[in-house]
């Protein structure tokens, strides 16, 4: 039995949302995380003129995949681009804000791997569905709270000497929990 869950978050440049990516994202319309960096290319989705001020939006998420049964459970955690969702403006495509972006996505894969480090250090007898839920809404919170100190430590991207110090502060992070990193 597969039992699936995944929470996205949409994470634009100047205004903070929360939405779910496109439905039935297929192959191509995602991207895993990975050492490669993302591409203006990737962004694919339309701009939202609701969101006027915004001149980029990142969609990723952390995905969770329980399999199995109870009693001998396989739990995949993923973390997730999605192209359809992801949108940049003209004026917006500059390598400022792309690194600004791929920060968001990098922030993401960083909650990722904290989960995968929570669920390793889970005796068999607790790795059901509620507390497997549990771990992951944990997650998900933590890293929309991480997200949105980013975005306001950064004014979104301007404040240059900000934006160093996050690059830096995420790549330790990143570092620290290597050994859970997507594989």
């Amino acid at each position: 039995m597969l039992l699936a869950f995944a929470l996205s978050w949409l994470l634009r440049l100047l205004i903070p949302f929360v939405t779910a990516p496109s439905p039935n994202p297929t192959p191509d319309d995602t991207v895993a995380w990975q050492s490669k960096r993302l591409t203006w290319g990737d962004f694919k989705g339309r701009v939202d003129q609701r969101y006027m001020t915004s001149v980029a939006m990142t969609s990723s998420s952390i995905n969770v995949y329980y399999h199995g049964y109870e009693s001998n459970p396989h739990i995949d955690v993923t973390c997730t681009f999605y192209r359809r969702s992801s949108w940049v403006k003209d004026e917006g495509r500059n390598r400022t804000v792309l690194q600004h972006e791929q920060l968001h996505f990098d922030i993401t894969e960083l909650f990722a791997r904290k989960l995968r480090q929570d669920l390793a250090a889970l005796p068999k007898s607790q790795r059901n569905w509620e507390t497997v839920q549990r771990l992951y809404n944990e997650a998900n919170d933590d890293c929309a709270d991480y997200q949105a100190r980013y975005d306001n430590a950064t004014h979104h991207s301007i404040l240059q000497d900000a934006q160093r110090d996050w690059t830096v502060r995420v790549a330790q992070e990143l570092t620290k929990f290597e050994a859970y990193a997507s594989r």
